[in-house]
């Protein structure tokens, strides 16, 4: 036969079995607020780097380069601390291309409410072609 107690029968106290779920309830809200405000704070940092994006690709497109971007951004520490970017800039030689020649990473920092360069570096191996390809794809 088998064991079918609850918790009741268990011996577990209802005025415990309540405060642990509202324990439960509290750390799920909690969770989706960090969430939601991370995703907000992502997108905020995403259109602030936009105009250095743009500055980016357009030295590219007007030599008649076709362009893809992947923009990823980040705080050190979750939803404080310092704020980083990685932008990835595909480009094939021809706008009639679909998929790109080569790739460049820019690294960015924000210092002062303001974005600034940290380094930058070619980006040819099959993991980076890869990414180029998919972004092109959803152009």
């Amino acid at each position: 036969m088998q064991n079918t107690k609850t918790d009741n029968e268990a011996g577990i106290p209802e005025k415990q079995r309540r405060s642990h779920t509202k324990a439960l309830l509290g750390m799920l809200a909690l969770s989706l607020v960090v969430a939601t405000i991370s995703v907000a704070d992502s997108m905020h940092l995403r259109r602030q780097l936009t105009p250095h994006v743009a500055e980016i690709t357009k030295e590219f497109e007007k030599d008649g380069h076709k362009t893809s971007v992947l923009i990823t951004v980040g705080r050190q520490l979750g939803i404080v601390g310092d704020a980083h970017a990685k932008v990835e800039v595909f480009i094939a030689r021809s706008h009639r291309a679909k998929r790109p020649d080569y790739g460049i990473e820019y690294h960015f920092a924000r210092a002062k409410g303001d974005w600034h360069l940290q380094e930058s570096g070619m980006c040819s191996g099959q993991e980076c072609l890869l990414r180029g390809q998919e972004s092109f794809d959803k152009d």
